[in-house]
């Protein structure tokens, strides 16, 4: 078996590094979904997972695009305060919420944005 993190943070930090260093691939993407799947109920995770998703999700495949969305919108609906206080502290909630707003993330963008 393939070694692999089995903790949502490693998964996390390697899309992070991945998507400051413009390499927007497969790899990218599939340590996003790890990250996701390894740790949906990890406070800490959640609003830097949805500020990488709205920049890296233009260069998602559709397929890619829906899993990031589902994502959003799950957390934004149960935790939007929370990811919106962690992007105005980062200063990045302008950014972020323009991209939910391209996105079309309605809800997404209600829960973040609004307020």
């Amino acid at each position: 078996a393939e070694a692999s993190p089995a903790w949502v943070y490693p998964w996390m930090n390697i899309a992070v590094l991945r998507a400051r260093l413009g390499l927007m691939d497969g790899q990218l993407f599939h340590a996003y979904h790890q990250a996701v799947k390894t740790g949906p109920w990890e406070r800490n995770t959640m609003a830097p997972l949805v500020s990488l998703g709205a920049t890296v999700h233009r260069f998602a495949t559709p397929e890619q695009k829906h899993f990031i969305e589902q994502y959003i919108n799950r957390v934004a609906t149960a935790n939007g305060p929370l990811i919106a206080s962690y992007l105005r502290q980062r200063g990045s909630r302008p950014f972020i919420c323009r991209g939910l707003k391209q996105m079309q993330l309605t809800q997404a963008y209600k829960h973040i944005c609004s307020g």
